[in-house]
């Protein structure tokens, strides 16, 4: 159990409201992305994350670029990128200079061992950014070694001000909700994403513990082709189930 000034710190839900949902793409070409963008959009998502499996980041730039042209800021569609093969402090100013919403990094360097240098430095380019970006840093994650503590991970990542993000133990597997519920409990009004196997079958029960859902291959006819529908359903799930929201000391950092 956490422990505040010696004591137990006991989070209470207190109020409910939804997950929002980011569909990831997989980018095979700027048309399939713009198209799949559009598909996300009409379903009611809250934006997209685009990817380039095979490493070639620099393949995003321009449909990032015409995504922003196409849904600006002031449209509320959030947009942003995970760039497999580009240094995290990079891809956080990319990013950023393109005009997007957030970044995703899958090994930004914390664990329930602590904070790296690596961290610590993206964390510093963050602060100096001149406007709002959200950072989404994976911890407990499917690429990184198995963790066992997955909520004291969760802690160091919320205390730097992260997104923190999870999955499962691969792609297309779902976390243990347990897993969830002790990442939630541990970082209270924090936000926590979710990043594998959700799908509208047991998007009910993940959407409590969570603030966002990015989704792909759970809502996808094929690895580049989103579903509308299921995709649909995936959203409207997550907005019908309402996520508990831990009441305790959110104003001060928690310490692991």
């Amino acid at each position: 159990m956490l422990l505040k000034h010696g004591k137990p710190l006991i989070r209470r839900p207190v109020e409910n409201w939804m997950s929002k949902v980011i569909a990831v793409i997989h980018h095979i070409s700027n048309e399939v992305t713009l198209q799949n963008a559009a598909i996300a959009r009409a379903a009611g998502a809250a934006g997209v994350a685009l990817i380039q499996m095979q490493a070639r980041d620099v393949e995003l730039d321009e449909p990032a670029r015409v995504l922003r042209a196409l849904y600006p800021a002031s449209t509320g569609f959030t947009i942003g990128c995970n760039r497999l093969a580009t240094l995290p402090e990079d891809a956080i100013r990319e990013d950023f200079a393109l005009g997007l919403d957030f970044a995703w990094v899958d090994n930004p360097g914390v664990s329930s061992l602590g904070v790296t240098g690596e961290a610590r430095r993206l964390t510093n380019t963050l602060a100096k950014l001149p406007g709002p970006f959200l950072f989404f840093g994976s911890v407990a994650f499917k690429t990184q070694r198995p963790e066992p503590l997955p909520a004291v991970a969760a802690i160091y990542a919320a205390n730097l001000g992260w997104v923190v993000t999870t999955s499962g133990v691969a792609t297309g597997v779902a976390p243990d909700c347990e897993k969830l519920r002790a990442m939630k409990e541990a970082i209270g009004c924090r936000p926590l994403a979710v990043a594998s196997g959700v799908t509208p079958a047991n998007v009910d029960s993940i959407a409590p513990f969570v603030d966002f859902i990015l989704v792909a291959t759970g809502v996808s006819e094929d690895f580049h082709h989103l579903s509308p529908s299921l995709l649909r359903s995936v959203v409207e799930r997550a907005e019908s189930r309402k996520q508990l929201k831990f009441s305790g000391q959110d104003d001060a950092p928690n310490q692991p």
